[in-house]
């Protein structure tokens, strides 16, 4: 079990993402250097595990840091064809997690309010990422869709 004082606090990851996506990882480097995307990637995975124990998955900047771990992981699968050694099933895997863990958010702020409505502009993007990546699940995939349908039926 992790020491409580050994968790960062959701500022404090947010600021370490800040810096490993804006300073650490530039995206002009990802294809030259498969050892800044496995620093990156692990920092990613440590940051995603950080936020599972502190576990206030409404919380805004909770929603945030793992939207931007999606979308890093998205880049990723695109950047990281080219790399040797790039482990494609074990992005997706990790690109899937964070997905859920998204989706599990946006159901917990959802089910906070009354009226069914997305909880920002990115949720429908993110809700369709997972479809994509879980095009081989029907059962979640429909799941996916009832959620989406019920979200623009409100921007409708």
């Amino acid at each position: 079990m992790n020491n409580p004082n050994s968790i960062r606090p959701l500022p404090i990851l947010s600021l370490t993402l800040d810096y490993l996506l804006d300073e650490i990882m530039d995206v002009d480097q990802v294809t030259h250097s498969f050892k800044i995307y496995t620093f990156v990637a692990d920092r990613v995975r440590a940051i995603r595990q950080d936020l599972a124990i502190i576990g206030d998955t409404s919380a805004d900047t909770h929603i945030e840091i793992l939207q931007r771990i999606a979308r890093f992981y998205c880049l990723a699968m695109n950047e990281g064809i080219g790399l040797e050694n790039y482990d494609q099933k074990h992005n997706l895997d990790q690109l899937k997690s964070t997905l859920l863990s998204l989706r599990e958010s946006y159901q917990e702020v959802n089910s906070m309010d009354d009226v069914q409505q997305p909880y920002s502009d990115n949720q429908l993007e993110f809700l369709s990422y997972s479809i994509v990546v879980h095009i081989d699940d029907q059962f979640l995939c429909t799941e996916i869709l009832r959620s989406i349908s019920e979200l623009t039926a409100f921007i409708i």
